[in-house]
Formats: structure tokens, sequence, C-alpha cells
């Protein structure tokens, strides 16, 4: 009985463990893609549908959860609940902080404006685009296209 109880207790120390990996790496990166991610568990099955899913939609401006919930074919407190677990977000700030990351790659690789970037990944109210941009990066979209100029990334704010 005493071996099964260890044996329980690493795999779940394991899993616990995984997911707050999964946590980490979500909340650091700047780009997150589908292709990158490759934890293969049903969590991250998940979490890489609805990725994908954003990106397809992304420069719509009227994407929305309740359009991520239809795509995804789940129920509201599944998306919610799901999300919260895996990666520590609520669906709308989960799809808001794939947007904001893609805006940051575009801003460092694109030659196009903040508000040709903003429009692009789905922001139609360029101040609050910014609002957003600025409490992700506590940085301008503006100042933090500036920034780049060639640097790598590791240098840049956020990264």
């Amino acid at each position: 009985m005493f071996q099964v109880s260890k044996v329980l207790h690493a795999r779940i120390t394991n899993i616990l463990k995984l997911k707050e990996t999964v946590k980490k790496r979500f909340a650091s990166e700047i780009g997150i893609y589908v292709a990158e991610v490759t934890i293969t568990s049903k969590d991250e099955e998940f979490v890489k549908r609805a990725i994908q899913i954003i990106f397809e939609h992304l420069s719509d401006p009227e994407f929305s959860v309740s359009v991520l919930i239809e795509k995804m074919n789940v129920s509201r407190s599944l998306l919610y609940m799901k999300l919260k677990e895996i990666v520590g977000k609520s669906a709308s700030d989960f799809i808001q902080s794939i947007r904001i990351k893609e805006v940051a790659r575009l801003l460092k690789t694109d030659q196009l404006t903040v508000a040709e970037v903003a429009y692009k990944t789905g922001f139609s109210d360029p101040s609050y685009f910014s609002k957003c941009f600025r409490k992700h990066f506590e940085i301008s979209p503006k100042e933090y296209s500036k920034s780049f100029n060639g640097q790598p990334e590791s240098a840049l704010p956020g990264s």
C-alpha cells in the first residue's frame, strides 16, 4: 500500500510541475505559435487548439470569447476553467495576450506602423490598444518599436 501512494504522489507532483512549466512558458514568451507547443497532454492540445483558432481570427476585431467557445465546441465554464487552470488566465485575457504577443512580434519584424499592426491584430480602438500594450510590456508600442533597431530580443523590454 505504501508503494502505491508513493507512485501516486510522484505522478501528481509531475503533473503539477508540468502545468506550472506551461504557465511560465506561456507568460514569458513574446510569441507563442501553434507549431511550438510540443507537450502532448490533453491540456496542451486544448491550448494549442485555442491558439490556432485565435490566430485564424487574429485580424477580426469582432472575435470574442463567445466565438472561441463556439469554434472550440465547449461550454463557457469549461473554457474558463481549463484556461485558468492551464495558463492562469481568463479567456478574454488569454485572447488579448495572444494578440499582444503577436503585436510585439510584428513590431520587431514588419515594416508596419503601430496603427497598422494594431488593426492587423484585431484592435479597432488605438487608445485601447496602446493601453493594453503598455499594461503588458510597461512601455508604449511606439517606444517598443523604436527600441528594437536590430537589438537582440533579450535586450528588449518585456523579453
